[in-house]
Order: C-alpha cells, then sequence, then structure tokens
C-alpha cells in the first residue's frame, strides 16, 4: 500500500472499557486507533494502515512508528481527563526493540509531562510477533517494570505464542486471545489451552484479562477460568469518550450470581460422586487376599465402581505387583506387561502415600484431565490400602 502521510491524518484515539470483577466497576481503557475520514467525516479503523504496511521495510517501520507514538500521544493527553481509570496501549512489537532508547523513553517523557502516575499505563505486547530474541525483550520489559509502568502479554495462547517465553516475561496482566476463547466453548483441546493459560497465570502472580466477551456464555467461561478482567462487545465496543464507571455492575452481579449457584450445585455433584466411588472402592477392597493380590483382584473386579475402566496393585515404593485390568469392547481384559513397572514418578501417587501417612487420610484423586483417546475426563483414583499396598483406578468423570 501506499505510504500515509502522518501529518496528514486526522487520528482520534477510542477506547474500550476493561471490567474489574473484584468491584465490577470501569478500572481501565484500551486505547485504539481511529481516524476521521477526510470526505466522508465518518470515523474509520486505523487497522488497513497498520495491517497493511510491511515492518521489514525500513520506511514503512518508521511511519508505523510515528503513527503509533502519535496514537500513544493523544490517548495520554486524554487520560488527565480520567484520573481514576488505568490506560491499556499497544506497543507495536516491530518498535518494542527500540523501546529502551527509543518508544520507552518516548512515552515516559510524556507521561512525566502531563504528571501521571506510571502505574495507571498498562503496555500491552504481542510477544510472539517481537523482532529479537527473548534475552532482549526480558531486558527492555524490566527496564519499563522497573519506571512503575505495568506489562500485558497480548494474545496469549494464540498462534505461535510461546508460553516460556510469558514466563519469563511475567507480565502483569496475561490477556487472552478472542477466538481462542470462542474455540474454548466448542473444542476439548482449546479449553485445556485455556485452563493452562489459566494455571500459568495463577503460578506467575500475574491477573487474567479475557477480552473479545461477545456472550453471556463467553463471560461464564471467563469466570470458570479464573479471569480478573473483563472486555469486549457485551459491555461496550469503542467509544471516543469515557463512561460512567459502574454502568456494568448490574449484569455482573446477576452473572456472578448465577455462575457461583451453578459452580457450587457443580462442586456438591463432585463431592458426591467421589464419596460414592471411595465407598465403593474401600468395600472391593477389603475382599482381597494380600497373599494372592493378582487372582483375588480379577475375581472382585466387579464389585469395584462401575465408572472405573482401569486398575492395578502397587507396593509404597511405586511398584506394579499385579496385572493392569481395563475394559476393552465392553468387558474386562487382562495385561501382565507392566508387572514390576514402576508409577512412583507421577506425582499423584506420592502424594498419596503422604496424605496417609500425614493426615490418615487413605484416597487420593486428581483433577479431571482430557487424555488423547477419550471424549471425557478422566481421574486418577489412589487407595492406600491398611499402608501394605495402593489401588490405581482410572475413571471416567461425568460430574
Amino acid at each position: 500500500m501506499n505510504v500515509p502521510d502522518i501529518d496528514s491524518l486526522e487520528l482520534i484515539p477510542h477506547f474500550q472499557p476493561i471490567i474489574r470483577l473484584d468491584d465490577r466497576a470501569i478500572c481501565g481503557y484500551e486505547s485504539l486507533g481511529r481516524m476521521i475520514d477526510p470526505q466522508s467525516r465518518e470515523i474509520k479503523s486505523l487497522g488497513p494502515i497498520f495491517h497493511g504496511l510491511d515492518a521489514d521495510n525500513p520506511d514503512h517501520r518508521r511511519v508505523l512508528f510515528q503513527l503509533d507514538t502519535s496514537l500513544q500521544n493523544l490517548a495520554l493527553e486524554r487520560l488527565v481527563e480520567n484520573p481514576a481509570a488505568d490506560l491499556f496501549m499497544n506497543i507495536m512489537p516491530h518498535t518494542l526493540g527500540e523501546a529502551a532508547g527509543g518508544a520507552g523513553f518516548r512515552i515516559l517523557r510524556k507521561i512525566d509531562q502531563l504528571k501521571i502516575d506510571p502505574s495507571r499505563i498498562v503496555l500491552e505486547i504481542t510477544e510472539d510477533e517481537f523482532m529479537g530474541d527473548i534475552d532482549q525483550m526480558v531486558s527492555i520489559v524490566q527496564n519499563l517494570k522497573s519506571e512503575g509502568l505495568k506489562i500485558a502479554v497480548d494474545d496469549a495462547g494464540a498462534g505461535q505464542s510461546d508460553l516460556n517465553r510469558i514466563a519469563l516475561i511475567r507480565p502483569d496482566i496475561i490477556k487472552v486471545d478472542l477466538q481462542l476463547l470462542r474455540a474454548s466453548l466448542e473444542d476439548i483441546g482449546f479449553r485445556q489451552l485455556l485452563q493452562t493459560v489459566s494455571a500459568l497465570s495463577h503460578r506467575l502472580g500475574s491477573s487474567l484479562l479475557f477480552e473479545g466477551i461477545e456472550r453471556e456464555e463467553e463471560l461464564f467461561m471467563a469466570l470458570r477460568m479464573g479471569s480478573r478482567y473483563l472486555q469486549g462487545f457485551l459491555f461496550s465496543e469503542a467509544r471516543a469518550s469515557f463512561q460512567e464507571k459502574g454502568q456494568f455492575a448490574g449484569l455482573l452481579d446477576r452473572v456472578i450470581r448465577e455462575h457461583s449457584a451453578f459452580a457450587v450445585a457443580e462442586l456438591i455433584q463432585g463431592f458426591q460422586i467421589r464419596d460414592e466411588l471411595l465407598g465403593s472402592m474401600r468395600a472391593a477392597a477389603s475382599n482381597l487376599d494380600a497373599k494372592n493380590l493378582n487372582e483375588s483382584l480379577a475375581a472382585l473386579l466387579s464389585q469395584f465402581p462401575h465408572q472405573i475402566s482401569r486398575l492395578a496393585i502397587y507396593d509404597l515404593d511405586g511398584n506394579q505387583l499385579t496385572s493392569e485390568f481395563r475394559i476393552e469392547a465392553g468387558g474386562w481384559v487382562r495385561d501382565d506387561s507392566a508387572i514390576s513397572h514402576n508409577i512412583s514418578w507421577r506425582p499423584y501417587f506420592l502424594g498419596a502415600i503422604a496424605l496417609s501417612r500425614y493426615q490418615s487420610q487413605d484416597w487420593f484423586i486428581t483433577e479431571p484431565h482430557y487424555t488423547i483417546q477419550t471424549e471425557f475426563p478422566r481421574i486418577i483414583v489412589v487407595l492406600v490400602h491398611a499402608e501394605a499396598f495402593v489401588i490405581v483406578g482410572e475413571a471416567d468423570w461425568l460430574g
């Protein structure tokens, strides 16, 4: 495309609200670039310009940098009108490498000039588009953080996004991509990836922000995944003006009540299923013959819970003592190939032993998880029998 003359563009930042669940109030805005068409005077997105220019072309990159800087300055000037809100600003990955001596200092000078608290500024980085090595990115991020700015990683889980690099950056906020969010409602694999991003944010101490929320089902998913911040058309599109801080509190209060009631009911159902599983497991285990575990286990398979589809017995060091029994084509089959194999490397196994000795709790159940072969989530049930042997079963989790 032709390189535009930045000075001839009539730029106008728009602001999409970001809502914090703590108080159900607008806590900040993402600044998005718009321009006024010189002929029609309509407001248009700058997306075609940003995406139409080639960042590998030095002339194009210079224009992108100028455009980015101009929009940042305009947005910062508008922020002075709203001292209660934070400002989320995209910093283009093509220019991030210049941040230590260019873009970063320009932003800081503008912030200082306007007397804005740097902690109110969140720089959004699309980390997988950064043109440089990870050490350079980490150094730049640390420099910007040391000046008081916050860092958000944008589009987490999308494209070639590398969760390892997110761990190294340690952002204040992790933003989950719109397409990933929508796919998570329909595809098991995407939902598992969402849970991975959610767990990563918790371990890093980062807050989770779900953007692109357009339907209440997506809002429910955001709540389920532990999102602290919300953004999307369900609340508001980007506008030229700031909005009343508490205008979405009513919607969120209602949805949170519905979500809480559903989540509590789901947990209670899970506790009931767990207790039924454990009761049946203990009853069947009480009839095992410790001197002939293999044959007595084979004889008692029908007494174990119907959800169990795989069973084996181990010693307290994790060595397999019996055959593995599993359901195939509707019936139990016996597999002797893994006898003497060790599973102490599986975290749940030693966790169960530790609980039995520390709290006299004879059971351990893993969180539901999916496997490549299964349509429904699975759990591992571990029962420590009288500190003599350990029964490990795999079961469908339909809670």
